[in-house]
């Protein structure tokens, strides 16, 4: 007995080939496309918020994606503390922020000794 063959035409082949490309491409886009950056504080314990969402405290390991509609601006805050804002590179794969929060104070020359102190 001989065995069945099948015969795909032209157009199916292609559309198949090019759906398998497109999975190949989609899947190495989306696995290779972030990195992850650690965020420490001065003091520890600051919040973390990324694209406006609450993630956690630091030390925290947040994962900065390449894709251009994904937000990379970190907020980092404490209470009685002044925020600060890092916009994470896509393409400068940086492992570690550190960041030194200051006391929040009035305008400069209505400072006390006390708002000078860390």
């Amino acid at each position: 007995m001989r065995p069945r063959t099948f015969r795909i035409p032209a157009l199916c082949a292609g559309s198949a080939l090019r759906v398998c490309l497109l999975l190949a491409a989609g899947l190495g886009w989306s696995t290779g496309c972030s990195h992850k950056a650690m965020i420490t504080s001065d003091p520890p314990g600051a919040r973390v918020q990324v694209g406006g969402e609450f993630v956690g405290v630091t030390p925290y390991e947040v994962k900065v994606s390449r894709m251009p509609w994904v937000s990379n601006k970190v907020r980092v805050s404490l209470q009685g503390r002044r925020w600060t804002e890092l916009k994470l590179s896509r393409w400068k794969r940086k492992s570690e922020h550190q960041v030194l929060l200051v006391r929040r104070h009035g305008r400069a020359g209505t400072w006390t000794p006390e708002d000078a102190e860390p």
